[in-house]
């Protein structure tokens, strides 16, 4: 009788364990990969879980959402979304201008340039952020960019491709060239970069955003912060 009794619940612990392994290994009804925290719910039903896991998901949305409308950049490209919804034709001559345009502005970037065109490249209201500074319109854009110039003895831009989003905006990816005054002199530093831009229904320019390696092009040639920029790279 007590070997029965033992052979049975052995039987039944076998079967259990099975279970847990078919539990294992059965895909997720809800399509979603567990939570880090999935042993909490591990003794709950499949539903309980797979409402768990829709419910995590909706919060990581929840504050990825949050987080995105505290960025200035992305709630400026809203609004000129908004101000400015036109957009070009893929590949016609307009959008072809309006590119050609931009690479001609900053492919010898100088003062006189600056002065000269300026106006026939970005529109009055443009949002301008070279994750340096963050400025808007052209009345301080202009001021801003006589500045930079004063600083170089030489800037050159090298464009390298150029797509288009979804949006109707621009990706444009190049590498460039500077020779400044006081940092490093003599010495031509290269950085990589990709510009966003956006135009009007006139072509001119309205959101323009850099992404660009700062450390490599700017921030390693100042004393002292170059210095620490070399020390951390270092213990990487």
């Amino acid at each position: 009788m007590g070997t029965d009794r033992a052979s049975s619940a052995g039987i039944e612990q076998r079967g259990r364990n099975v279970e847990d392994r078919k539990d294992q290994t059965t895909p997720n009804p809800c399509g979603l990969r567990k939570p880090h925290h999935d042993a909490i719910i591990i003794g709950y039903s499949r539903q309980t879980r797979c409402n768990a896991l829709v419910a995590e998901r909706s919060i990581h949305q929840q504050t990825y959402t949050s987080m995105d409308t505290h960025l200035p950049t992305l709630s400026e490209l809203d609004a000129v979304r908004s101000r400015h919804p036109q957009v070009f034709e893929p590949g016609s001559i307009e959008e072809a201008a309006a590119i050609e345009r931009f690479q001609q502005f900053f492919a010898h970037f100088a003062g006189d340039r600056v002065d000269k065109l300026l106006a026939c490249t970005y529109a009055p209201d443009v949002y301008f952020n070279d994750s340096l500074k963050a400025v808007h319109g052209t009345s301080e854009l202009a001021i801003y960019l006589r500045e930079s110039t004063a600083a170089i003895d030489d800037c050159r831009v090298v464009y390298q491709d150029v797509s288009r989003n979804s949006d109707g905006e621009y990706l444009v990816r190049w590498r460039m060239m500077i020779r400044f005054r006081k940092f490093a002199r003599g010495k031509d530093t290269w950085s990589i970069g990709i510009s966003h831009l956006r135009f009007n229904a006139d072509g001119l320019i309205v959101y323009h955003q850099d992404y660009w390696n700062a450390a490599d092009g700017l921030y390693q040639h100042i004393p002292l912060l170059g210095a620490a920029i070399r020390s951390i790279r270092k213990r990487l």
